[in-house]
């Protein structure tokens, strides 16, 4: 019998491996000097306690927001907005989802999701 490690989270439960965060486009594939907008959205099971969603790498700011999805479960979401340049050609860019488990530091787990950047050129 295998016995699934699981976590409290102020009376929330978060399996051993958080699910992956979801990228949005999945593909990327832009003209050089057009707007990108990535999505990254993660499960928020503690809504008390939501992931921290990091991109890397950090190409410009980012927004983030809580909210409750159609089904009533809590998500943070994520969306990173640049200029592609030929510099992003072939650039993996990562969305990586943090869990706290506690408030403390290093009771943590992360998830993440990538995809690679192609940047055509004019």
């Amino acid at each position: 019998m295998i016995e699934v490690e699981r976590f409290i989270l102020i009376g929330c439960l978060l399996q051993a491996s958080p699910p992956k965060p979801k990228l949005t486009p999945e593909k990327m594939e832009v003209m050089e000097g057009s707007s990108v907008s990535l999505r990254c959205s993660a499960a928020a099971p503690c809504p008390k306690l939501p992931p921290n969603l990091k991109w890397t790498p950090r190409l410009s700011d980012s927004v983030d927001q809580l909210q409750e999805n159609e089904d009533q479960t809590k998500s943070v979401s994520s969306v990173l907005t640049f200029t592609a340049s030929h510099l992003h050609h072939g650039q993996k860019i990562t969305c990586r989802a943090l869990y706290k488990l506690q408030q403390k530091r290093e009771n943590q787990k992360t998830s993440n999701t990538s995809l690679t950047l192609r940047v055509l050129c004019n």
